[in-house]
């Protein structure tokens, strides 16, 4: 077996703290990104029901 190839894909994989870090920033996004949707869609209801 190859130890160096072995060593450096261990040093490729992301640690689990970062790979963590990541997962909450990407959650964040979405949650953000769909509390804009949500608001979009209902000042869209809102102007339907006004007319």
């Amino acid at each position: 077996m190859n130890t160096k190839a072995i060593d450096e894909s261990v040093m490729r994989r992301p640690s689990f703290r970062v790979m963590d870090k990541l997962q909450r920033h990407v959650n964040a996004e979405l949650l953000r990104v769909a509390k804009e949707k949500e608001r979009e869609l209902q000042a869209m209801i809102g102007s339907l029901i006004a007319e």
